[in-house]
């Protein structure tokens, strides 16, 4: 599908200046002592809008255009949202490092007729019965939901009404004093952010940008349905699986070299283990997937990806794999390493952990169609704090991405 370039944020003036000062606050906020951050606002003040207003555009983002979505990850204060190719937007909110033991999740599908999740999660059980915001009981704790694992909370009510409460609030707790508690600075900002990355700033949908513009945003683009892939072919013996490995780092040699010297590494050469840590898939009856490990760390290892022939009678040729979305052109000439990929039903999947608890990091799939990989599934948090990855901003879905190979990576 051709994507097409979309214009600027279509923020009225007063929603421009105000989206462009939370952008100079949170600048600010991250050259603040601790101390001060503490005590940040979630609004930014009349003075830093005229202020910022002045040098200040809003960013730019995708819109529903001729039924796309291109799609985007932004920051603001300790908030992340990603919006992907239907136009769905995550927003996560979570201290670095988990620091205050509560994470928020708010997702939004596009057009008139959207659906809105909110959870509340936390690696502890949480009674929504002693939530509170600011340090005040929270007036309808009855309305939340335990989560599919017991520990989170979902919220079953007006969700709009709950989130214009968050979006004037510092801080959303459990228990009495701090307990476990999530920041709400920057969360109005995001919540602007997806108004106009949905078509609904001045319309009577819109989140934060409310008005009365007869307008209807761009209704929700479809996920694509990615063709299937042939018969993998019968399976690969032990033996064999590591002979291709072998052949695969002979004959491989000047990509691998490639490969190492755009990583700063020396070399990918099998440690003393002889290539132990390669993997090695059936992809159709006369190919054969090899994973060739090229990085080795304490928790997860990282591969260069070959398709070869089973029976060995063609050079291997480096798989080339689409970019991901919102990536910068460094990132893009760099060759596509995956780490620990793991090929099944036509789906190739890798999840690179930010660190070990597996709590960030960057989750991918792609689907093979005989011919080529093609992206099916991309979803991103780059900051650690105990979200997993069913609650990571999505920036691309598909329609029959493996959900049980996303699962279990």
């Amino acid at each position: 599908m051709t994507q097409a370039t979309f214009p600027r944020m279509r923020l009225s003036g007063v929603h421009r200046w105000w989206l462009a000062a939370c952008l100079v606050v949170a600048a600010l906020a991250a050259c603040q002592p601790a101390a001060q951050v503490e005590e940040r606002s979630g609004n930014a003040s009349i003075a830093a809008v005229q202020t910022a207003a002045a040098a200040y555009g809003a960013p730019d983002a995708g819109s529903g255009t001729n039924g796309v979505f291109t799609p985007v990850m932004r920051e603001f204060d300790d908030y992340v949202v990603g919006c992907d190719n239907t136009g769905t937007c995550t927003l996560v909110g979570v201290p670095a490092d988990h620091e205050e033991g509560m994470a928020l999740m708010v997702s939004r599908t596009a057009g008139e007729k959207s659906q809105t999740r909110l959870s509340l999660l936390s690696n502890d059980a949480l009674n929504p019965m002693g939530l509170r915001l600011d340090g005040k009981l929270f007036p309808d704790g009855a309305a939340w939901n335990a989560t599919a694992d017991g520990v989170g909370l979902n919220y079953g009510s007006d969700v709009e009404a709950l989130l214009g409460k968050l979006s004037d609030a510092r801080w959303l707790s459990s228990g009495k004093g701090t307990g476990h508690r999530v920041s709400l600075t920057g969360l109005k900002a995001a919540m602007l952010f997806v108004d106009d990355f949905q078509g609904r700033v001045d319309t009577p949908s819109a989140w934060i940008g409310k008005g009365n513009e007869a307008r209807t945003p761009p209704v929700a683009a479809p996920a694509p349905i990615l063709a299937n892939a042939p018969a993998s072919g019968p399976a690969l013996g032990d033996a064999q699986a590591k002979e291709l490995a072998m052949y695969v780092r002979r004959q491989g040699g000047a990509a691998l070299d490639k490969a190492a010297q755009a990583l700063g590494i020396d070399s990918c050469e099998a440690d003393g283990d002889g290539g132990a840590d390669d993997r090695t898939f059936p992809l159709t009856a006369n190919d054969a997937l090899v994973a060739v490990q090229c990085i080795s760390g304490a928790y997860q290892g990282s591969s260069l990806l070959f398709r070869v022939n089973r029976a060995m009678k063609a050079p291997p040729v480096v798989v080339d794999l689409p970019p991901s979305p919102g990536a910068d052109a460094s990132s893009q000439a760099l060759p596509a390493l995956l780490v620990d990929p793991v090929y099944g039903s036509g789906a190739l999947t890798s999840k690179s952990k930010g660190r070990g608890l597996g709590d960030c990091g960057d989750l991918k799939q792609w689907r093979f169609d005989g011919e080529r990989f093609v992206l099916a599934w991309s979803a991103r948090l780059d900051r650690c704090g105990g979200v997993t990855a069913d609650y990571w901003p999505v920036l691309w879905r598909s329609g029959n991405a493996d959900s049980k190979a996303l699962e279990d990576s």
